[in-house]
């Protein structure tokens, strides 16, 4: 997955966790240049998240699983969920 620093991603929370939006604020990559990690910053709060790339999920479902999904997956899922909506409502 290609994730580039200042991306957003969005982090699903559980149970005992908030959802939140992060930014990415650093990319780790290996020794052939692709991202291997990167670092979250959550826009509330000063904590840091380190997580590996393959965490971050390019399709949201709108529930926890994946953990962490990317801006334009989670504007996606809401969209569709939307045009539902108005689909319903029009006929």
């Amino acid at each position: 997955m290609k994730v580039q620093e200042g991306d957003r991603i969005y982090y699903t929370g559980d149970m005992a966790n908030d959802s939140a939006w992060c930014a990415v604020s650093e990319v780790h990559t290996d020794s052939l240049g692709q991202p291997v990690y990167v670092a979250l910053r959550p826009e509330d709060t000063e904590d840091r998240w380190t997580i590996h790339v393959a965490q971050i999920g390019d399709k949201y479902h709108g529930h926890c699983d994946p953990r962490f999904v990317t801006e334009r997956a989670h504007n996606a899922y809401h969209g569709e969920r939307l045009q539902l909506i108005r689909d319903r409502m029009t006929s």
